[in-house]
């Protein structure tokens, strides 16, 4: 199984920097770099913890084609309606697809055509999108905004629409007080001032997620800074310990692995 990576993510952290030095007491843009920092090293901890990829990116991945009805996706969640699957050139379409757990399912199994001679490895190719969007990707909708394409917006309410919606042409939302109307189909556009957008099925950083990477984060931040003989710290219903020689270097915590549990690989 092989999973490369086609669009990367613009973005590094499962939270903003902004709310991260709030968390953590910290004024001015001196520590900037270092809180950033640690904000990537906190993703990278919770990925190797939850087994996969976690922030929204474009993927390819090869996978064994099966005479089974589903395959399980390394990225999730999926963009339900962003998923290519070819095998031996043949197109297949998945009969359902299970976005928050990235399970593809297709009754008649997940093969199809004829293997070239060259083809002694046969591999079920799988364009799709997975993972969460940034806090730092996503706007609420407002007006006189600039926006770059790749930018996201969400309605000022979930009830207006499901989805969130990229900027597919770049463009203002203009000064007038009107909210468009959202489109609920997935794939469909509106336009919003000079700006056009795409209903798109994804899906943000979970506030529980975020939650955990604060509290790790100020783990690290505060085992920096902490005095000699300090061995234990509590904050945001959470608390951790630790030997006096234990390096700051050292992984999660087991309060915050347990913390993930509701995230972990369900396929």
């Amino acid at each position: 199984m092989a999973l490369r990576v086609l669009t990367r993510s613009a973005y590094g952290s499962l939270v903003t920097l902004a709310v991260a030095k709030a968390h953590l007491g910290v004024s001015g843009v001196t520590e900037d770099a270092a809180i950033a920092a640690l904000l990537e090293r906190v993703r990278g901890l919770f990925e190797g913890e939850l087994g996969r990829p976690l922030l929204r990116q474009r993927y390819l991945e090869a996978l064994p084609v099966t005479s089974r009805h589903r395959v399980a996706l390394s990225a999730f969640p999926v963009d339900a309606h962003q998923v290519t699957a070819e095998a031996y050139d043949e197109t297949l379409e998945a009969d359902a697809i299970d976005p928050a757990a990235g399970i593809l399912y297709r009754n008649a199994g997940w093969s199809g055509g004829t293997a070239g001679p060259e083809e002694a490895e046969p591999e079920l190719e799988v364009t799709y999108h997975g993972g969460w969007l940034p806090p730092d990707a996503v706007q609420t909708w407002a007006t006189g905004l600039t926006l770059a394409a790749g930018a996201w917006l969400r309605p000022t309410s979930p009830a207006l629409s499901p989805w969130l919606f990229e900027v597919t042409t770049a463009g203002a939302t203009g000064a007038g007080p009107a909210e468009p109307t959202w489109p609920t189909t997935a794939g469909e556009t509106v336009t919003a001032g000079t700006a056009v957008l795409t209903a798109r099925d994804a899906v943000e950083v979970p506030a529980g997620v975020q939650a955990v990477a604060l509290y790790v984060t100020g783990l690290l931040y505060s085992a920096g800074k902490r005095e000699a003989g300090l061995t234990s710290l509590s904050a945001d219903g959470f608390s951790a310990s630790w030997a006096a020689t234990v390096a700051a270097a050292a992984g999660l915590p087991e309060e915050a692995r347990r913390a993930l549990d509701p995230w972990r690989f369900a396929g």
